[in-house]
């Protein structure tokens, strides 16, 4: 019994005229009367009475069409369910992400990909760059938004960049220089600063360490902190100002002010990573999603007075 019989009986069954089941599947009318006659031989029974003008079933083939009928229903419900598997429109994403980064870029990058991918179950987890390394490699996350430059992740894993921005000082909104429009590091040599740990973002470390340096003097940190929330928070305070990268100036920050690094300082570019030994059909089409989402979208961020 093959399923070219059954999909030609049920197309009789429920047409009730050979010529009307032949155009539905497309084929001639002899290739359609040979399976339906071959599979009667295999079943053993009759299916059809057939004259020149009318057909209908007899008594087994209508119990044979009640079978029959759901069990094909669910392998097309099968075949569909697959499909969409493979084209990674079902499943689960699972995203790791530093706090406080990308702020105003992947927040609707994942909203316009929930819209089109309904059912695919989005899995946000907030971890630090090295545990977002680890769990690439591990394959506990499908992919990650470590807040690092190209260059600077475990081996073996791809990445792509996905922003370059420019550099903020955040300052309490009271400080003399708050008002202006754009501020040299070099003015800020007496001031006392706030900054991350290390641990939390080394790359954005190793860059403000550049910063500084082609600047030509060492800042003086008063205090480090684990979260980019928390550097806000003691700025606020007075304890000091700091320097982020443009998708901080985004997040909540009343009583503060951020003012663009002169254009002479580099741009900070963040990088996507993903595992290429993780064949989830879901990470591919997230991955083939992101790359239109950024066609559409200017790799670098223009500096504008917060």
């Amino acid at each position: 019994m093959q399923f070219r019989q059954i999909e030609c009986f049920l197309a009789v069954a429920e047409e009730l005229n050979f010529s009307r089941a032949a155009r539905r599947l497309r084929l001639s009318q002899p290739p359609l009367s040979k399976n339906i006659q071959q599979l009667e031989a295999e079943l053993g029974v009759q299916l059809f009475v057939r004259d020149h003008h009318s057909v209908a079933l007899t008594a087994a083939g209508k119990v044979y069409r009640d079978y029959v009928q759901p069990i094909m229903q669910h392998l097309e419900q099968a075949r569909l369910a697959a499909q969409r598997v493979q084209a990674g429109q079902t499943g689960e994403l699972r995203i790791g992400f530093v706090s406080g980064l990308f702020y105003d870029f992947v927040p609707p990058l994942l909203l316009q990909y929930r819209k089109e991918y309904t059912d695919v179950r989005v899995n946000i987890l907030e971890m630090v760059p090295s545990a977002q390394t680890e769990a690439l490699i591990e394959r506990h996350i499908d992919v990650a938004f470590p807040g690092l430059a190209p260059g600077r992740f475990g081996v073996g894993l791809s990445s792509r960049v996905i922003r370059k921005e420019p550099w903020y000082v955040c300052l309490h909104a009271d400080h003399e220089l708050a008002s202006r429009e754009k501020l040299d590091l070099a003015e800020l040599r007496s001031e006392q600063f706030v900054f991350m740990e290390s641990l939390m973002s080394p790359s954005i470390k190793d860059a403000l360490v550049k910063l500084f340096e082609q600047a030509g003097y060492s800042p003086m940190v008063t205090q480090t902190t684990a979260r980019a929330q928390s550097v806000l928070t003691l700025v606020a305070a007075g304890v000091g100002i700091s320097v982020f990268s443009g998708s901080a100036s985004h997040l909540p920050a009343a009583g503060l002010a951020f003012v663009p690094l002169t254009d002479n300082f580099p741009l900070y570019e963040h990088s996507m990573v993903w595992n290429p030994a993780n064949v989830s059909p879901v990470l591919k089409s997230f991955l083939d999603y992101q790359s239109q989402f950024q066609a559409n979208c200017p790799l670098e961020s223009t500096p504008e007075a917060v």
